[in-house]
């Protein structure tokens, strides 16, 4: 893997280049922080643990908060070296420097290093790789060759390669075709498959969750049209029915600006009951469309607002044009149609 590794680094237009396993995401394992009391049984706390080799995380382009990422010294040599994400580090020390803390990461395939101490050597920011869809547990990334040593050493399937991450400035016809190449040059009976871009993959993934933000953003379109006719239709039956008491009051000396605040006052009072219930709704309902967000939360108050005063915005809109129309009335006509 070192030896395909190298070979690909010096491919025209090549970044960077990694492997990383479990990917996307990673695998659950509990563990513990050095110098605290050991866990109770079954109430271990949990972190997504996956391995990497340097450049896999520069590939992934994860914003490095604190520290350091891999590099070719974390080897078997080394001491044992592990990448937090923000979440642990202000979980287990907030407002300290997680850098040089220490903690023990349950590898239960590994006897040589089930209880060692793996220390921090790098914060970098929360990948959400689940789209929101699953709690978000903290992440941390162990390096690959010092789980998998030429001593001996071997971790189970953490060894795998698991998925090759390029970074290059070559598109994926001319890439994929030199990738395998490298590849047979080492091995002719190893096969390349699912030669994907990144954001392809990652597309993917969340696919179901796109899918039910259009269809939701679809709904919620047609039942703004839908609210906006149903207004329209109101103060049209409303102007149509007040049309002597509009004409009477013309008659005693109502300006057309007084018909207009008439109108679009009533409609104002008819929207904001709407948002009142609307709102109400929302609150109660909020449990169910939680799982769909993602950093955004369910009782923003400037989603809240923002919404509800374009809400009124529409209704004043379909307000108007029968507002319009009552300040175009005649007062003579007005009586004589009554």
């Amino acid at each position: 893997m070192k030896t395909f590794v190298e070979k690909l680094a010096t491919l025209s237009g090549v970044k960077d280049v990694g492997f990383v396993r479990p990917f996307p995401g990673g695998a659950q394992t509990d563990f513990r922080i050095e110098g605290r009391p050991k866990p109770v049984p079954g109430n271990e706390p949990y972190v997504e643990i996956a391995t990497a080799t340097p450049g896999a995380l520069e590939v992934l382009g994860v914003r490095l908060v604190k520290g350091r990422r891999f590099n070719k010294s974390d080897d078997a040599n080394a001491p044992l070296a592990v990448i937090i994400d923000d979440i642990l580090a202000e979980q287990e020390w907030p407002g300290e420097n997680p850098i040089g803390k220490r903690l023990s990461l349950d590898f239960e395939e590994v006897s040589e290093i089930q209880h060692s101490w793996w220390t921090v050597i790098g914060v970098i920011h929360h990948m959400e790789v689940y789209g929101g869809v699953k709690p978000a547990l903290p992440e941390a990334f162990v390096s690959i060759p010092q789980l998998c040593t030429p001593t001996g050493r071997s971790a189970g399937s953490w060894c795998d390669p698991g998925a090759l991450l390029i970074s290059s400035d070559e598109d994926r016809t001319s890439l994929e075709p030199m990738v395998r190449d490298v590849l047979y040059s080492l091995d002719p009976d190893l096969a390349l498959y699912d030669f994907a871009p990144l954001t392809e993959i990652t597309g993917s993934f969340i696919a179901p969750q796109r899918l039910l933000v259009v269809l939701l953003s679809t709904l919620a379109a047609i039942a703004l049209l839908l609210a906006a006719a149903g207004t329209y239709g109101v103060m049209s039956y409303m102007v149509a029915g007040r049309t002597s008491e509009m004409a009477v009051r013309r008659a005693l000396g109502a300006t057309r600006i007084d018909l207009l605040r008439l109108v679009l006052n009533q409609g104002l009072c008819i929207s904001l009951g709407g948002l009142i219930v609307g709102f109400v709704a929302a609150l109660v309902l909020e449990r169910l469309v939680r799982p769909t967000l993602l950093g955004v939360a369910p009782r923003d108050p400037m989603i809240l607002t923002s919404v509800g005063a374009f809400l009124l915005i529409v209704a004043l809109a379909a307000s108007y044009v029968p507002a319009h129309r009552a300040m175009q009335l005649n007062s003579i006509e007005g009586v004589r149609h009554e």
